[in-house]
């Protein structure tokens, strides 16, 4: 596995290994250039789930939410 293609605050090369797919690590995927931007990121996530799983998720956080404010009212 290759080494991390980033340089750390203090000048020196990142010593982690770089993601699969990447010349760069986790902690500085934000550096590549070929990475994809947030948003892109986002839409593609968007792209492969299925509709259940975007109605399962959306339940999910509704339930959450809901239950955030019940417990906010005790």
């Amino acid at each position: 596995m290759a080494r991390c293609h980033a340089t750390t605050k203090k000048g020196t090369q990142c010593r982690l290994n770089a993601l699969e797919g990447s010349e760069y690590c986790a902690v500085h995927l934000s550096q590549d250039p070929a990475a994809p931007s947030g948003r892109e990121a986002i839409e593609d996530l968007e792209n492969r789930l299925s509709e259940t799983v975007k109605t399962v998720l959306g339940l999910a956080i509704a339930a959450g939410i809901v239950l955030s404010v019940l417990i906010k009212r005790r």
